[in-house]
This record gives C-alpha cells, sequence and structure tokens, in this order.
C-alpha cells in the first residue's frame, strides 16, 4: 500500500507501520506572459506505455491514455536513434497546466521536455510535482523561476513489489493520480 503524506500527517503513517519511499516536492511557475505554441504531440505508443510501467512499477497506461486523448498537445517523446530516452504528459487542471509524469534518462532530455512543455502549455500557472532523488529535475525547475509550493512524502506500508526506477522519474503526475 502507498501514500503521499504531507509533513504533518507523515507522523501518523508512521506509526501505522508506514515508511518514506522518496519525497515529492510541488513546485509551480507564474508566468505573466504565455505563449500559445500549442500543436499535437506524438501519438501515443505501446513502447511508451511499457517503459512507463517499468520506470512507475505500476500499469497505468489507461491513466496516460486518458491524459493523451484530453491534452494531445502536452504529449511529449524524446528518442534518439529509434530508443526513447524521455516522455512526459500534461494535464489541464482547475488552475493549472500540471506537467507529469514526467521522465528522462539524462539532464538534457530532461531540460527540453520541459522546454517543450512550457512552450506548449498556454496557462498562466504550471505546477511539476519533482522527485527530490530525481538528480536534475529540481535544479531545472528552479533555474526557470519555478517557486516551492509544498512538499509531500511518498509513503509505503509492507513490501514495496512495485518499486519501478524512481530515479528516473523526474516528477510525478500528482498526489491524486501517483
Amino acid at each position: 500500500m502507498k501514500l503521499d503524506a504531507t509533513p504533518q500527517g507523515k507522523p501518523v503513517y508512521e506509526k501505522l507501520g508506514f515508511m518514506s519511499e522518496y519525497d515529492i516536492e510541488r513546485w509551480m511557475f507564474n508566468r505573466t506572459e504565455t505563449k500559445n505554441a500549442v500543436e499535437n504531440g506524438p501519438v501515443l505508443t505501446e513502447d511508451v506505455l511499457r517503459i512507463d510501467r517499468k520506470i512507475f512499477g505500476a500499469d497505468r497506461s489507461g491513466l496516460l491514455r486518458s491524459l493523451a486523448k484530453e491534452a494531445p498537445h502536452l504529449v511529449l517523446v524524446e528518442r534518439q536513434g529509434g530508443e526513447i530516452t524521455g516522455y512526459s504528459f500534461g494535464r489541464l487542471g482547475s488552475r493549472a497546466d500540471h506537467m507529469g509524469p514526467w521522465v528522462a534518462r539524462n539532464k538534457n532530455v530532461a531540460e527540453r521536455l520541459l522546454n517543450l512543455f512550457l512552450l506548449r502549455s498556454s496557462r498562466e500557472l504550471i505546477f511539476v510535482d519533482c522527485l527530490r532523488l530525481n538528480p536534475w529535475a529540481v535544479q531545472l525547475v528552479r533555474a526557470r523561476g519555478f517557486e516551492l509550493s509544498r512538499s509531500l512524502t511518498r509513503m509505503l506500508r509492507g513490501t514495496n513489489r512495485h518499486a519501478g526506477q524512481p530515479e528516473l522519474l523526474c516528477a510525478s503526475l500528482g498526489p491524486e493520480f501517483g
């Protein structure tokens, strides 16, 4: 069992046998100007869904298909020599565009995906829920003027049979989705 705990809730869940898996920070960017360079992203392919299962540790293909249908212009896939080196999705929230999941095999790919997301998003407010254990995500959003909004801890209880590869996950989809 996994959940995302606030700093106030973390001690409560620890008493119930939950352990910390990793920390998540919501970063927000409030820009005064938006560039509306909306164009559809690539067609969502089965290889992206297969890689996401491995990295996230669970099958969320239905959710990702739904995101691609609702905001196709925010689906981004980076390839090098035919191999997927990164991808990201976005969703249109009630207050802001949300970037996530955001996955990259290296900093350069992560940076290209973030920059392209910022170009394709048409909202003034953008949220990104970065994983602290990722070596470049927080550094990249901070360099673009994002500000820290809140912190959460992904916690688990029991055996972590679906650990995935969170070190490749720059940002989660959001605490309400995983």
